[in-house]
């Protein structure tokens, strides 16, 4: 376990308590590492991107044109301008960042462009991430369109050999079921989560931190009990983001739970 990735009302610049639960997460084991995802627009609110316990800024930028942002995080073409402003600072802050593209049916055709227009920034992480969700995640499948996720992967594939990180289900670390496997997730209400790859992320829960912490357990036991879990509830059932060989992986993984 590496990150606690907090889900800040959607988005981490408009979480206001964002200092105070940052600070949060370092007081519950202060060698967790923290991140959070943005759009980057509410410029104003930057600061919350800076705070010295947010270790890493994830900003989603589906798009490298104003026009092509609009289109497809459904905003005004000037607040490109904007996100791109609240990125540019946390570089100068020297914040470890990353800037994510999902793809779309209507950004596939520009992924090489969105990268090399990304890649002017030497120590920026452009990460393309194929676009999956639950089966009720309709907002998704409208996205989509007609793209499958195997045509995606090799969208990805495509730009691999380029520099930069990228995620598709041919680079799951060997003995892992599927590629959100080693990513425990918490709430901005403080839930710890299967994951989030399903909406509501809610659905399947571990607890409230708050109350963890009262009763004296640990997140390494909470993490713990999430893998026993097996990926037995029906959203995890029906995710198409697991490795191909998933089930026999689950077999071979001994996992005890002390309760």
């Amino acid at each position: 376990m590496g990150f606690i990735d907090w889900f800040l009302n959607g988005d981490l610049l408009t979480e206001l308590r964002g200092h105070e639960i940052y600070a949060l997460s370092k007081k519950i084991n202060p060698w967790l590492r923290t991140q959070s995802f943005t759009n980057g627009v509410l410029y104003r609110n930057i600061d919350l991107a800076l705070d010295p316990n947010l270790d890493r800024v994830c900003f989603t930028i589906s798009g490298h044109t104003p026009e092509l942002w609009a289109k497809i995080h459904r905003g005004p073409p000037q607040l490109f301008h904007r996100a791109i402003a609240s990125l540019e600072r946390c570089l100068d802050e020297g914040k470890t960042t990353e800037v994510h593209c999902v793809i779309t049916q209507d950004n596939a055709p520009h992924l090489k462009e969105w990268f090399h227009y990304f890649s002017q920034y030497p120590d920026l992480i452009p990460v393309i991430s194929p676009l999956v969700g639950s089966y009720d995640n309709e907002p998704s499948r409208t996205a989509l369109g007609p793209l499958t996720l195997d045509e995606q992967e090799q969208m990805v594939i495509d730009i691999a050999g380029e520099k930069g990180r990228m995620w598709t289900r041919e680079l799951i670390p060997d003995m892992k079921p599927c590629v959100l496997w080693d990513n425990m997730s918490v709430d901005v209400e403080g839930y710890v989560l299967q994951c989030c790859n399903w909406s509501p992320p809610q659905d399947v829960n571990y607890g409230l931190i708050p109350e963890l912490i009262e009763e004296g357990r640990t997140l390494k036991e909470v993490w713990t009990e999430r893998l026993a879990n097996r990926m037995r509830n029906r959203l995890c059932q029906s995710c198409n983001m697991k490795a191909q060989d998933w089930r026999s992986l689950l077999e071979s993984m001994k996992i005890e739970v002390k309760r």
